[in-house]
C-alpha cells in the first residue's frame, strides 16, 4: 500500500540530510587543515622549542629537510626566515644541523627571499660564516 512508499521517501530524505551533514563536516575539517606554510612554521616551532641543551638534534635536522622541501614549492612565512637565523645562532658549531639549515635556506631562497628582505642580509652572513667555520667552502668551491 501507500505506507511503504511514504516510508521510502522519508528514509531517502533522512539519508540526504545525513549526507549533507557529512559533506558539511568534511568541508569544515578541510578548512581546519593547515596550509603548507602554516605546517612548515609549526614544525619548525615544535622542533626548536623548548630546547634543552641535551636535546636530540636529529628531529630538528629532519624538520629542516621537510621545511626545505615545502619551501621549494611554496613561499613560506617570513617568520621561517627568522627561525633560520636563530638556528644558525643556536647551533653554529653543529656541522650536521648547519648543513641541513643551509639546504633549507637554499630552498627558501627562490620562493621566500622577496618577502623577508630584512632578514636576508643577516642570513647570508650566517651562511658565509658557517661555510667558512665548517670548511664547507672547500667542498662547495673545490
Amino acid at each position: 500500500g501507500m505506507g511503504s512508499k511514504d516510508d521510502a521517501a522519508a528514509k531517502l530524505r533522512f539519508l540526504e540530510k545525513a549526507d549533507k551533514k557529512l559533506q558539511q563536516k568534511k568541508v569544515a575539517a578541510l578548512a581546519k587543515e593547515l596550509t603548507p606554510q602554516q605546517k612548515a612554521l609549526k614544525k619548525l616551532s615544535e622542533a626548536m622549542y623548548p630546547e634543552p641543551a641535551d636535546r636530540d638534534q636529529s628531529a630538528l635536522g629532519q624538520v629542516l629537510l621537510e621545511v626545505g622541501e615545502t619551501a621549494e614549492e611554496h613561499e613560506l612565512d617570513p617568520d621561517c626566515v627568522l627561525r633560520m637565523v636563530m638556528i644558525f645562532k643556536n647551533h653554529f658549531a653543529n656541522t650536521f644541523l648547519m648543513a641541513n639549515t643551509m639546504y633549507c635556506v637554499g630552498m627558501m631562497a627562490s620562493t621566500t627571499v622577496a618577502k623577508a628582505p630584512q632578514y636576508w642580509s643577516v642570513l647570508s652572513k650566517c651562511v658565509i660564516a658557517a661555510m667558512r667555520y665548517h670548511q664547507m667552502d672547500k667542498m662547495v668551491l673545490g
